[in-house]
């Protein structure tokens, strides 16, 4: 950061997956801050509250890093989790169902012969796909070697030495049921260009589809991910980015937008702070390069969860957004007279007529 000459207050937010010191990192840099919207929870498996034996280290690091810095004001530095990293630990704690591995034992063992030298032959020159097996740590190879299962059963029936009832079998296409969406929005969330406003649509479009799935997998997927999503959704820079979106911005509560307005003026603070600070010595250039607006080509995301009816999600948003209130404004006693142009800019902003989802929100 001193090398480049890049001080703690233009940090505006780091993306890491789940890890403590991960986390911890940016809870250490920011520290010193008065920030602190990381929410923590004493028995989670992520809190960061128990120092590791090279915190020391670490801290002494960010100190070195801070010291550079001749900005006053303090970083608003905000730890962003991995959205797909979060989902994934979600789906990996449905997966841990006692039943659920009972019949992944079994479909494995089903597997295992497949993959023989005799049996692989054999379904070379029935002209069918070889089976998979996964890798038990990763759920959508484990997906994969369920789907191709799926595919040989024909195949798996008419060999006795392939055992699986018929039980078997169904409990088999109930998980490839559940998991299909969770799968098309893992696809979806490694898409080039996505904004947070796009991700909570990946998200809340797999939540209504597990919904109608309906099966005791489903639903327990459907539970792990409301206990995760507060780790993305409950921050700053994500409630902002949502403020700022018509496509979902409906869907806040009056908390969320109040949160979202505060962190946006803190933010244009510390942007007019960070520009008087560097007015003599940022050069033409470099100027030109923060002002400038590059045109961004988006690519088209997998549309799986919707394809049979495109207006389908839209009307779930709207059933959803009847039942969160709406705030007329959202203000803050605390503001410095200095923001009052850009507070009242956000509050004009607020209950924007909704956009289609299907609209691209960099494009708008």
């Amino acid at each position: 950061m001193e090398r480049y000459k890049i001080s703690p207050a233009q940090i505006y937010s780091i993306t890491c997956d789940n890890a403590r010191n991960m986390v911890k990192m940016v809870y250490l840099f920011n520290e010193n801050s008065e920030n602190n919207d990381e929410p923590v929870d004493d028995t989670d498996e992520e809190n960061i509250s128990n120092l590791e034996d090279n915190d020391d280290i670490l801290l002494q690091n960010i100190q070195d890093m801070k010291g550079t810095s001749d900005i006053e004001m303090g970083p608003l530095t905000t730890c962003m989790r991995c959205a797909v990293h979060t989902f994934q630990l979600a789906i990996c704690d449905s997966m841990k169902d006692r039943s659920i591995q009972g019949i992944l034992s079994k479909a494995r063992k089903a597997v295992k012969t497949l993959r023989t030298q005799i049996y692989a032959a054999w379904l070379k020159r029935e002209g069918l796909k070889q089976a998979i097996l996964d890798i038990e740590t990763r759920w959508n190879s484990t997906f994969n070697m369920l789907y191709r299962l799926i595919e040989l059963k024909q195949f798996c029936v008419t060999n006795e030495q392939i055992i699986l009832s018929s039980n078997d079998w169904n409990l088999v296409g109930k998980i490839v049921t559940a998991l299909e969406p969770a799968k098309i929005a893992t696809v979806q969330m490694q898409s080039n260009s996505l904004t947070p406003g796009d991700v909570y649509g990946i998200w809340l479009k797999t939540e209504m589809s597990l919904s109608k799935i309906n099966i005791p997998l489903s639903k327990n997927l459907i539970k792990n991910m409301a206990e995760r999503q507060k780790h993305i959704f409950m921050n700053p820079v994500f409630e902002s980015a949502i403020y700022l979106d018509p496509r979902y911005q409906h869907l806040m509560s009056v908390k969320s937008k109040t949160n979202a307005v505060l962190h946006l003026v803190n933010t244009y603070n510390l942007m007019k702070n960070i520009k008087n600070n560097n007015d003599s010595v940022q050069d033409q250039d470099t100027d030109e390069s923060i002002t400038e607006i590059s045109e961004t080509t988006n690519e088209n995301i997998e549309t799986g969860l919707e394809e049979n009816d495109p207006n389908n999600f839209q009307l779930y948003l709207q059933s959803v957004s009847q039942s969160v209130p709406s705030s007329s404004q959202s203000s803050s006693s605390n503001t410095d007279t200095v923001s009052i142009s850009i507070l009242s800019l956000l509050n004009l902003y607020d209950n924007q007529p909704i956009l289609p989802h299907t609209e691209s929100i960099l494009s708008y």
